[in-house]
């Protein structure tokens, strides 16, 4: 995620009730969050056959908290002078 500048009480304001961020700035989404925002999709079979492969996936990366119940995105903050979405 690009996040606009180092606002770090923003990005947890905006993750509210569906992550957190970490200590090192990374944000953690719970995987019931993601489920839940992905509407009808969940209960479809496939779909649901793909985001527990993402999840395997992701865990085999370390990409999961220690529970295994949140997703690590790694957050990128831009540089504050800048008006590129790329920065």
């Amino acid at each position: 995620a690009l996040a606009p500048q180092a606002h770090p009480g923003s990005l947890s304001q905006a993750l509210d009730g569906v992550g957190t961020i970490s200590e090192d700035g990374d944000a953690f989404i719970a995987v019931d969050a993601a489920r839940r925002l992905a509407g009808a999709r969940a209960d479809d079979p496939d779909w649901n056959a793909g985001f527990e492969k993402m999840l395997a996936y992701a865990g085999s990366k370390g990409w999961l908290d220690p529970s295994g119940t949140a997703i690590q995105a790694h957050v990128e903050w831009s540089d504050p002078g800048s008006t590129s979405p790329d920065s």
